[in-house]
């Protein structure tokens, strides 16, 4: 399984010959926890580049080309990734204000608005969790389908489309600068129980 080598906190004190103390436990939960709450970045920087270096070959043939098949070949990436935001909405119960999928301006094939609402906390987790949703969520699931791909037993035009698909989604698991800005804006609410997290349970 693709999801099932995480290491615990105790294996990676193990790694680096640490006491099972307090202290060295809190000191290796605190920059996992950091290490954690960066991830969605993190991943998504070499996935941006992907796009980047793609749109970069493709521009060789044609600008509107490379655009053309970002937003229009690759569609369903596009779906996903909006419905990854809308998901994320609805859960931290933002108030959405629209969702485009399909829409031809400014390059873009799609949009999900929101507004925060909530008191104290709830508007910070909106903004980090809606924002890291197509990362986090793509990264997911295209893990799952290339597991599935690669358990085999397909027929070759389910190879065809499944290889779409997980192409598709890879392409627009990445965080636009505005999804950046939000994710740091609220991403702090989750430094103490992330935290509580790695060292109690």
């Amino acid at each position: 399984m693709l999801f099932s080598r995480i290491p615990s906190v105790d294996q990676i004190m193990q790694w680096f010959g640490l006491a099972q103390t307090t202290e060295y436990r809190a000191i290796v939960c605190g920059v996992v926890t950091v290490i954690v709450l960066l991830l969605p970045v993190i991943v998504g920087l070499p996935l941006h580049l992907f796009q980047y270096i793609q749109l970069k070959l493709l521009s060789r043939i044609s600008p509107r080309f490379a655009v053309n098949f970002a937003n229009y070949v690759t569609f369903p990436g596009t779906i996903f990734h909006e419905s990854a935001h809308l998901v994320l909405a609805i859960v931290t119960f933002a108030e959405v204000q629209e969702v485009k999928f399909l829409e031809k301006a400014d390059d873009c094939l799609g949009h999900v608005t929101y507004c925060n609402r909530g008191l104290f906390l709830l508007p910070h987790l909106q903004d980090t969790l809606i924002s890291c949703a197509p990362t986090v969520l793509g990264v997911l699931g295209s893990g799952f389908l290339l597991e599935f791909i690669l358990k085999g037993g397909h027929e070759w035009w389910q190879y065809i489309l499944l290889w779409y698909l997980l192409i598709s989604i890879v392409n627009h698991a990445t965080m636009s600068p505005q999804d950046l800005s939000n994710y740091f804006r609220g991403v702090w609410v989750f430094l103490f129980p992330v935290f509580a997290c790695f060292m109690w349970l």
